[in-house]
């Protein structure tokens, strides 16, 4: 038996928003100041890619529900990216403190969170708020089919 279906369940469940993710619209992560963090990030926030006129979501193919569905993927596979780095990093850090006596495990877990956790975070944010996204279009494209007229009948016009 193939260990795949499990590892799709498992990321499945994790990329997931949870309940507590999604209350308030997105209250935790306002909290956490993903918002400036998202604003500031000096690789790709949002001045530095208004400067660069970089435009994330890009709608060529299939319209704009389309392009956020591309888009979601695109934000797991970045956090996937994060938290391999943090593990790699937290791995890292226990390794030269443990055996080098070097580096301090504040200074170190401090930059892991501002190098991958607060990048997790803002996927997870991002996510969140395409979860919401999706659900407005399908609400939307369900009361477009309630409000069409069904073949076969006279229309009042």
């Amino acid at each position: 038996m193939s260990t795949f279906p499990i590892w799709h369940s498992f990321w499945h469940w994790y990329f997931e928003p949870k309940p507590f993710e999604t209350a308030g619209d997105c209250r935790l992560y306002r909290l956490l100041g993903v918002r400036g963090f998202k604003r500031y990030l000096p690789t790709s926030g949002d001045l530095v890619s208004r400067w660069q006129g970089i435009a994330r979501i890009q709608r060529a193919h299939g319209g704009l529900d389309q392009a956020l569905r591309r888009w979601e993927r695109v934000t797991r596979s970045y956090e996937a990216r994060h938290i391999f780095g943090a593990l790699s990093m937290f791995a890292i850090s226990w390794w030269s403190i443990t055996f080098h006596d070097k580096g301090q495990w504040s200074a170190l877990i401090a930059a892991n969170l501002l190098i991958n956790g607060y990048p997790i975070v803002l996927q997870r944010y991002n996510r969140v708020r395409l979860q919401s996204a999706f659900a407005h279009f399908a609400a939307l494209r369900d009361h477009r089919k309630a409000d069409r007229p069904l073949a076969g009948r006279a229309t009042p016009y």
